[in-house]
């Protein structure tokens, strides 16, 4: 479980920068406690200070890090990084599709599908072009298994359902529509 290993990582990283930042500690115990409060030590307290923020530099960040843990659970959803940031990562695929370059919209699309498989957006995108500008249903039926086969949460899969149940009936039904002449 990924959370675990992730405990796991921070303790272990801590126990390694206490172990060897415990001499360390020691050393500068030792210089300033034998300085005596006389001003002529006053390097030798130096000496032990620095040892002290020493240690604190190797081992703080890993002990805040472990103690952080469960504060960023609260407010971070595991996860959420197979979400994409913004709708920015959309915008070259919509540029070209408004110029009318399906095909390579369709590519930008499926990179994006790649990198965030469990995104609902360019699965839809993609069932949508297919449908307006390729009329293809068993295209639209690829990528809508394509997309059932990776989203997982139940919302989005019946999203995916809806919309190819949509864009299948209207392929249906044109096929069905006889040309007028």
């Amino acid at each position: 479980m990924k959370i675990n290993n992730t405990y796991q990582n921070h303790l272990i990283r801590v126990a390694v920068r206490t172990t060897i930042s415990a001499p360390i500690f020691v050393l500068g115990w030792y210089l300033v406690e034998s300085s005596g409060g006389e001003l002529y030590h006053s390097l030798q307290v130096v000496a032990g200070m620095g040892c002290f923020i020493g240690v604190a530099a190797m081992v703080g960040p890993s002990l805040a890090g472990l103690l952080s843990l469960p504060w960023a659970r609260m407010f971070y959803r595991p996860g959420a990084s197979d979400r994409p940031a913004s709708r920015a990562i959309y915008r070259v695929a919509e540029i070209r599709r408004s110029q009318g370059r399906y095909d390579e919209a369709m590519r930008e699309y499926e990179k994006i599908s790649e990198q965030f498989p469990h995104e609902l957006t360019p699965w839809i995108e993609m069932m949508d072009i297919v449908d307006r500008y390729y009329d293809d249903r068993s295209r639209v039926l690829s990528i809508f298994r394509k997309g059932m086969a990776v989203l997982t949460e139940g919302r989005d899969r019946e999203e995916l359902k809806e919309k190819s149940k949509t864009i299948l009936t209207g392929l249906k039904q044109r096929d069905h529509i006889s040309p007028i002449i």
